[in-house]
């Protein structure tokens, strides 16, 4: 994932690669687990269009819990409000499955 990011054309939008990302769940025979992996971590980067990469990928939820989710969308959201409605839209979504 990070050969990716860091070799990737110019102006290339985040969502592409979160599409690549997503669609590689589904073949690696661990189910994606270390794809999921890297993207929790990216959550904690200090690099934006990282974060923009893990909130874009639509496959499985980010984090097991909403309460994890909502501690990490808060700091992105403060960091970067222009993400805010990418994490709201991922809270929302867990609230339409489980409540």
């Amino acid at each position: 994932m990070e050969h990716i990011v860091a070799n990737r054309v110019n102006g290339l939008p985040a969502d592409a690669v979160s599409e690549v990302f997503d669609r590689l769940i589904w073949c690696m025979v661990d189910n994606g687990e270390e794809i999921g992996q890297v993207r929790r971590e990216w959550f904690h980067s200090d690099d934006k269009y990282k974060v923009e990469v893990a909130l874009n990928m639509n496959e499985v939820y980010p984090f097991p819990t909403r309460a994890e989710m909502e501690s990490h969308f808060t700091r992105i959201a403060s960091c970067w409000p222009d993400l805010n409605d990418k994490c709201e839209h991922w809270l929302a979504k867990w609230d339409e499955q489980f409540l």
